[in-house]
């Protein structure tokens, strides 16, 4: 990113001219203070950029883009940068950076602004905005709230303070304190408020929140700027006070409930039950639970009850709360007429004093066997979904949806108008609460929740559940159809589209400098291709910004832009991608992992890149592993570490997740022979592979088993220049993938340079599946079209014993709509692994046509208990469900109910990997029932 400024210091004589030019660069020498953030713009386009935090500014950004990007002043309909501002997203909220921030060294902004934590986790996003004041911030997610300027009285304290009023008057009622910058400091209680009004005054009576557990009674003065203000405010104040204490039901006679007290048992967090006595109080209209002999009493007002949760055990239930601060209880009743007994007590009491709240039992909500990892709501069952679902014009498609909030969960109805591109977001009642264009959209479906979805836009963020995996993918469909309508279009069939990827990994030695001369001999040739990664090795740390600006120069005439990067200390990897797939580009996220922990850790890490382009996932790791040729086993392990980072996506690692996967790094990989051996033999390539220890681990099964390298048909990339040390292929490139991939050239460039690395790289042709949508998409008012597979046998075998611990089996597959619980295992022997499969255990797949599942896979996991109680995954495969549609081709969809049945038995069989290494195989037998409906 970085503007380069002129050297003040006095001219060195003993440095070369392209050496003083990045002098300025040298200080301070910490290497934590080279970072990476996100940029986004109006027009919703995001690209990172390095800083350094101890010497750029904010205004360097804006200088940055000037040169850059100036076809982004376009969007913002300014003539320089000099007139937009920054802000940043904390807590769902846009908050404005002062103006004056902009000179101050990006360190002294980052504290000022409490973001050190987003900054380090490189996951912090600055906002290029245009008239937004620096005391103004917008709310993402809270409707129906309304936000009053007022300055604040504590007690006997004469100060007034500036803070700000919310009134929320949907979901969860309430009042809130809030900064001047837009942070919430307290919850005001509702109940038994007191307040009095004068001229601009008013004056609270009410519990504050000290602490978590601390409240303080005080009287506050809250001013307001005029009459009218406090006029508004006392208006919204009443309308949630009325909502907050409804008035009773006159029920003719003052019903009296029998409030008993129930010995139960409470499951802690760690999963122990304790003996509590739990119990209602009419008179107070509480719940409380206590130990059994009454002491340790908890209490909760009834209103603050949420809902009763029950589990599939008969006598065991959830309390949730409104309020997330309060942990949820679980409790196990002695016999389920216990229970049953407890929520009629509940009923009874809502009941006679007239609360809105619990006033049926229907308000016990049993989880859903189908898929019962997630909470299921009510709002989303096939009834409701059929009725919301009416599609009233063929332009038009609504959706029940729970929209999850910061504060509450609530109804909501998606309605797409395909005509007009836009979004509107409804209530349950059909009240409009906003709506918005598909041009102003992103989206986000990965996620452990297989119903979720996330839109984004500019300022805010949308988190949506859909009734099913169908319906999740239905939406999908038809936004991105609006969206990106040039690209995504109706198909008889699934189609890819071909794409070219370099990959360039380069070890700088600590010596070469960025000039656009160096990057000239490396990457002449590569601006034709779609996707570009680059990881560099050993860089002075305080050259990084430096190199990753000399890159985004050299492939600004191709016009490919840099869509990621992450740094580690010395190692960065940047990806750059043409235009045309830019747009298409989702799900960026970094990962970075030293190989060493504690204060004398090495600089040795690795780095990770992974997205998404359509529904192809790729990801790009760079690495450098320890040196010296005995530390061949220590290597191993630094990529089995590397290799096992996971996405917030279950228990599934970045190898089986994404269909490309590619390593490249300084590897540090040797040869088993001495320094005069190997340069007698520097010729003879065949006899230097055969002492080749990357040759030899990967033929071991050590480690990378899944991994494939092209052909060594160049000469050691170590040492150029003569050190001491024996030449080796320390330099490689190894890809894996799903999908297919050819790889066209694997090379070594012979380069000016005082590295004593060569720099390696590799191009390949991959192909990238389009987003699929079938020419008559199913409406989701119907039953989902489900491919059922029913095991038969199940068994994994593992190449080493295992522990006799507790083991069992799992599985994710984004579009499972239906599965059962994790799979109990018998193990035989020390090696063999069979699991119990009942009569009616099946996984149901929500499918689109019989070619969607084509190219589709289900991840096993076998998962073992420890010895110290966690949970590992000591067995992970991938089975193409190409099984399953080689089996069932030539049926019609619409021939019949059931369009394909396979009464005998299927065999299938995949390898297990453990830590980058292959550990087994599972197998088993399997048969497929499709259904129309």
């Amino acid at each position: 990113m970085r503007i380069l400024r002129k050297a003040v210091a006095q001219e060195d004589v003993s440095v070369t001219q392209s050496e003083k030019e990045y002098d300025h660069l040298a200080a301070p020498q910490d290497p934590e203070t080279i970072r990476i953030i996100t940029l986004v713009c109006i027009d919703n386009d995001t690209f990172p950029i390095t800083i350094e935090e101890w010497s750029d500014t904010l205004s360097d950004i804006k200088g940055f883009l000037e040169e850059i990007y100036p076809e982004k002043k376009a969007h913002y309909g300014v003539s320089s940068f000099e007139q937009c501002g920054f802000a940043f997203m904390l807590d769902e909220t846009l908050r404005a950076i002062p103006a004056d921030y902009e000179k101050w060294p990006m360190i002294s902004m980052i504290n000022e602004m409490n973001l050190k934590i987003k900054v380090k986790k490189q996951s912090l996003k600055l906002y290029l905005v245009k008239d937004l004041a620096e005391d103004e911030y917008s709310h993402a997610d809270i409707e129906n709230a309304f936000v009053f300027r007022v300055f604040i009285e504590y007690g006997n304290n004469p100060i007034k303070y500036q803070k700000r009023l919310m009134v929320k008057k949907h979901g969860q009622v309430e009042v809130l304190i809030l900064s001047s910058n837009g942070f919430i400091e307290d919850h005001i209680k509702l109940r038994n408020l007191q307040f009095t009004d004068s001229g601009t005054c008013i004056s609270f009576e009410n519990n504050l929140d000290i602490s978590d557990h601390i409240t303080k009674k005080v009287v506050f003065k809250v001013h307001f700027t005029d009459e009218n203000e406090l006029r508004d405010f006392l208006v919204h104040l009443r309308e949630v006070l009325e909502v907050f204490n409804k008035p009773k039901v006159d029920l003719g006679v003052q019903l009296h409930v029998d409030c008993k007290k129930y010995e139960i048992k409470k499951e802690n967090r760690f999963g122990f039950n304790q003996k509590r006595t739990v119990w209602f109080d009419q008179p107070t209209m509480t719940f409380n639970i206590a130990t059994r002999d009454i002491k340790d009493i908890k209490t909760f007002q009834i209103s603050q009850i949420k809902t009763y949760i029950r589990t599939k055990k008969p006598n065991k239930m959830i309390v949730d709360f409104h309020d997330q601060k309060l942990k949820k209880l679980i409790l196990i009743f002695d016999h389920s007429s216990q229970f049953e007994e407890f929520l009629k007590t509940s009923e009874n009491l809502t009941k006679a004093e007239g609360l809105a709240k619990l006033e049926t039992i229907e308000h016990v909500i049993p989880q859903s066997s189908d898929n019962n990892r997630f909470r299921r709501f009510s709002w989303l069952d096939l009834k409701n979904t059929q009725t919301v679902g009416q599609i009233k014009s063929p332009t038009e498609f609504a959706y029940n949806v729970i929209q999850r909030g910061r504060i509450s969960h609530e109804k909501r109805v998606i309605l797409l108008e395909t005509v007009a591109a836009t979004i509107t977001i409804k209530n349950q009642s059909g009240l409009e609460i906003k709506t918005i264009k598909f041009h102003d959209l992103k989206i986000n479906d990965a996620f452990k929740n297989l119903f979720k979805v996330q839109l984004y836009t500019y300022n805010a963020c949308f988190t949506f559940i859909f009734s099913s995996a169908y319906a999740k993918y239905h939406f999908t469909s038809v936004f991105l159809m609006g969206k990106w309508a040039e690209k995504v279009r109706p198909r008889e069939i699934p189609l890819s589209e071909e794409s070219t990827i370099m990959t360039l990994t380069w070890n700088l030695s600590c010596t070469t400098i960025p000039t656009q001369e160096a990057l000239v001999q490396v990457l002449s040739g590569t601006t034709h291709h779609g996707i570009i990664a680059i990881s560099f090795q050993q860089c002075i740390y305080d050259k990084v910004q430096a190199w990753v600006r000399q890159l985004m120069i050299f492939y600004r005439a191709s016009n490919h832009y840099l869509v990621a990067g992450v740094t580690l200390d010395d190692i960065f990897l940047v990806v750059f991608m043409h235009p045309a797939l830019k747009k298409y580009t989702s799900k960026i996220s970094t990962f970075t992992t030293y190989f060493s922990e504690g204060e004398n850790r090495s600089r040795k890490g690795g780095v990770c890149v992974t997205f998404k382009i359509d529904s192809s996932a790729f990801c790009f790791l760079g690495a450098h592993l320890p040196s010296k040729p005995s530390r061949s086993r220590q290597r191993n392990k630094c990529l089995q570490k590397l290799l096992e980072y996971k996405r917030k996506l279950v228990d599934v690692n970045v190898t089986h997740e994404c269909d490309y996967v590619f390593l490249m790094g300084d590897l540090a990989y040797n040869l088993d022979l001495d320094k005069d051996e190997a340069e007698d033999n520097i010729g003879n390539l065949n006899f230097l592979k055969e002492k080749d220890q990357l040759t030899r681990v990967l033929a071991e099964n050590a480690v990378l088993a899944s991994f494939k390298e092209g052909p060594l048909n160049f000469a050691p990339t170590y040492p150029v220049h003569k050190c001491g040390d024996a030449p080796a292929w320390t330099d490689r490139i190894l890809y894996k993938h799903h999908l297919n991939l050819i790889q066209e050239s694997y090379e070594a460039l012979t380069v000016t340079s005082k590295s004593l690395h060569k720099p390696v790289r590799s191009s390949f042709k991959c192909m990238i599946k389009s987003w699929y949508v079938p020419p008559i998409l199913r409406p989701i008012t119907e039953q989902p079209k489900l491919a059922k597979i029913r095991f038969i046998t199940l068994t994994a075998v593992f190449y080493y014993p295992i522990n006799q611990n507790k083991t069992w089996l799992s599985f994710y597959s984004p579009y499972l709509d239906n599965y059962p619980n994790p799979v109990v295992a018998n193990i035989n022997g020390d090696r063999e692994v069979s699991f119990v499969v009942e009569n009616k255990f099946s996984i149901g797949f929500s499918y689109i046509s019989i070619d969607f599942l084509n190219d589709k896979n289900l991840i096993f996991l076998v998962k073992q208990m420890r010895e110290d109680g966690c949970i590992e995954v000591i067995g992970s495969g991938s089975v193409p469900l190409s099984y399953l549609v080689q089996n069932i081709s030539g049926f019609n969809p619409e021939a019949a109910e059931t369009i394909a049945r396979i009464k005998s038995a299927v065999g299938f069989t995949a390898p297990l990997e453990s830590r980058s290494s292959v550990v087994g195989e599972i197998k088993g037998s399997w048969r497929f029932k499709v259904f129309k409906n």
